[in-house]
């Protein structure tokens, strides 16, 4: 039962309280299916709210990726401050980045 989904969990706390016998038990089944029946419903929602932004991703030409690009290297570059040293690894992929830019 490690991947179950919460769901699942609910409708199994349901079934198993309609077949018990205790009252007790049968209660605790219950309030459990409610709490696992309100996980799947914000687990429903969240991954609703996930499909529906992906679907609505933006087609940009090469030209605006690329000033958007630019320009996210400009801030990052503004807030970290260029003067710092880079590692030598980090170093060869940048300039690695820049030849292909003006290729």
């Amino acid at each position: 039962m490690q991947n179950a989904s919460y769901r699942s969990l609910e409708l199994l706390c349901r079934n198993q309280a309609a077949l018990s016998a205790h009252e007790e038990t049968k209660k605790t089944l219950e309030q459990m299916a409610c709490e696992y029946q309100v996980l799947a419903e914000d687990q429903e929602r969240q991954q609703s709210l996930h499909q529906n932004a992906m679907r609505s991703r933006i087609d940009i030409d090469q030209t605006h990726s690329r000033a958007i690009i630019r320009e996210i290297g400009k801030r990052l570059r503004a807030s970290l401050g260029e003067d710092r040293e880079l590692p030598a690894r980090m170093g060869m992929q940048i300039d690695r980045l820049r030849r292909l830019e003006d290729q």
